[in-house]
């Protein structure tokens, strides 16, 4: 996220990586603090757009499902986890109980929980050709929706220019960015 995080400084009053541990969280104790961080966004009147890759998708998905009344702008997902993944049925098989996100990952409803978020919030869904750990969803044509395909891997996708342009540019399209978070 830190690429990302540099090509938005001048974009916004301000720019933060909200941290949560990468593996084995608790999925309801994350849901629970970042809908708590929106809720504070809300309380100080600012303006947020999020910025997720990977599993950081379906953490903000989840949480703004349990916040509807907020002022999130703009949802840019970057790989998200939204589909089943190869990767997560094999690593589910060798034992994935002791990481909770490799449960959600094998399986397809728990992946697919919200991956239509509301429609007050602009959303970006950037997908790799080449990314082995999530698969592209097939998300419905909506308005507020847009989604692109990038030839990159899982890991590699946030750091290309063109990406970054992407972001920046649909970030910007519409409303003045108080503040960004990005999450993994």
């Amino acid at each position: 996220m830190l690429p990302i995080k540099f090509a938005l400084l001048n974009h916004a009053d301000r720019v933060d990586i909200w941290r949560d541990r990468l593996v084995c969280r608790d999925l309801d104790r994350s849901i629970d603090r970042f809908r708590q961080f929106i809720a504070n966004c809300k309380a100080r009147d600012e303006r947020l757009s999020i910025i997720t890759h990977s599993f950081g998708d379906w953490i903000v998905r989840q949480a703004l499902q349990k916040s509807p009344d907020n002022q999130v702008d703009a949802l840019v997902s970057i790989a998200p986890v939204i589909a089943r993944s190869p990767v997560g049925i094999v690593l589910n098989c060798l034992g994935g109980s002791f990481a909770s996100e490799v449960s959600v990952i094998a399986n397809a409803s728990r992946a697919a929980e919200n991956a239509v978020v509301t429609t007050t919030v602009r959303r970006l869904v950037i997908w790799g050709y080449f990314d082995i750990w999530v698969r592209p969803f097939a998300m419905p044509e909506i308005d507020n929706q847009t989604v692109e395909h990038f030839f990159a891997t899982h890991l590699s996708i946030v750091m290309q220019p063109n990406v970054l342009r992407l972001v920046s540019g649909f970030l910007n399209s519409r409303t003045e960015i108080r503040r960004i978070v990005g999450i993994t």
